[in-house]
């Protein structure tokens, strides 16, 4: 004996409608923000990376839910940092910069709209963290950074004590940087090079500097304390 069964299809109630068209609503709306949450709210947990240079990042912030979002970004050299944001409406954004404590302020700024952007200048190489946060409602937006490296290479460090002198041979030249900001907070502010003669004479320095900040150079004698003589200048031509 055959028993026939009936299938009967009935069309969905309202109810399950809201419930798909809710799903649906909330998956597109998911698709703007491309931010890491919850590991972006903190420096100490952020998985959302910024390379200098590299493509921007996108995400989404609000002030009662989600008001921060943190980005790390490591430069392999000194430099000028840029960071860079786009919002898509006009609340207010803040965008700042902090050393690798995620604590410690270095720069920021703000904009109600449109794009805006602030640079750093005389970073030391180092992991540097990105924060944006809301000032009202909600945004989402773009962020990116970029790096611009000086005009001359960088010298090898440790060289702040006269014992740990470079050697500067005679009638050659050198480069290197001076009072970068390391990670930290302390500044690269002294560098030594060792110069030997081997005959009785006249010796000439020679200093070029590519921005017009103050520049001081002396020359001492072996002992490392004995001051022969120096000055200083403001450049960006030879003195």
């Amino acid at each position: 004996m055959q028993h026939k069964k009936r299938f009967t299809l009935h069309p969905l109630s309202w109810c399950a409608r809201y419930l798909l068209l809710t799903v649906f609503f909330l998956s597109l709306t998911g698709i703007a923000k491309a931010d890491n949450e919850p590991d972006n709210n903190a420096p100490g947990t952020t998985t959302d990376i910024l390379v200098p240079g590299g493509p921007s990042q996108s995400g989404s912030i609000d002030i009662s839910t989600d008001p921060d979002d943190y980005y790390s970004v490591t430069t392999s050299a000194d430099g000028n940092l840029n960071v860079s944001i786009s919002t898509s409406n006009g609340n207010i954004v803040y965008y700042s910069l902090f050393d690798n404590d995620g604590i410690t302020y270095l720069t920021g700024s703000y904009l109600y709209g449109g794009s805006s952007n602030f640079t750093m200048s005389g970073l030391a190489a180092g992991t540097y963290y990105v924060r944006v946060n809301a000032g009202a409602g909600s945004n989402t937006y773009t962020v990116s950074t970029t790096l611009t490296q000086p005009l001359y290479s960088n010298d090898s460090e440790p060289n702040n004590l006269y014992t740990q002198a470079l050697t500067l041979n005679l009638n050659d030249s050198t480069e290197g940087h001076i009072g970068f900001r390391n990670n930290g907070g302390s500044f690269d502010t002294e560098d030594w090079y060792q110069v030997v003669t081997t005959l009785d004479g006249n010796l000439n320095l020679t200093i070029s500097s590519e921005r017009s900040t103050i520049v001081y150079y002396h020359l001492f004698d072996n002992d490392g304390t004995t001051n022969l003589g120096g000055t200083y200048f403001y450049g960006t031509a030879t003195d």
